[in-house]
């Protein structure tokens, strides 16, 4: 998310100029997310925002991911992660 591109920039407009008003992101967000063999991200699932902009900016930037290595075959998926969506 730190990138500086603009689904990033977009995506943490809305973060900032969203943040604890009715219809902006809660202050973290439950992400359900699956790997392929590879290390990238093949799917990536979490409760909708209030703004499809922005949900649409989260996949991408979630999808583009890699945790730089090959999961463990035996590793349990989906991966169950909890990010703060605090920006400073």
């Amino acid at each position: 998310m730190a990138a500086d591109e603009v689904v990033a920039n977009r995506f943490r407009s809305y973060l900032r100029e969203h943040a604890g008003k009715e219809d902006g992101p809660p202050p973290a967000l439950e992400v359900r997310a699956w790997l392929n063999p590879d290390g990238t991200v093949e799917r990536v699932i979490f409760p909708a925002l209030k703004n499809a902009q922005a949900d649409d900016d989260l996949h991408a930037i979630l999808k583009r991911g890699n945790v730089g290595a090959a999961p463990p075959p035996e590793m349990l998926q989906p991966l169950n992660l909890r990010f703060s969506l605090n920006i400073k």
